[in-house]
């Protein structure tokens, strides 16, 4: 498929790993504008983690199978 790009609350954390493989359904952290779960759209493996200090936030980036 290619790539999704989420981003989620630093303050919270995440609940996910460099490398590690997600499932459809699965919490990631928090959405950082409503504070709600951020729910995992696609199975995948998260190839990338960064912060932005300005935002206060993680994106995270999902390569789907």
């Amino acid at each position: 498929m290619g790539d999704i790009i989420l981003k989620a609350d630093a303050t919270a954390g995440l609940k996910v790993k460099l490398g590690q493989k997600v499932q459809k359904g699965e919490r990631l952290g928090t959405t950082p504008d409503t504070n709600k779960p951020l729910i995992c759209p696609a199975e995948g493996v998260v190839e990338k983690i960064s912060f932005n200090p300005d935002e206060h936030d993680f994106t995270i980036v999902i390569k789907s199978d």
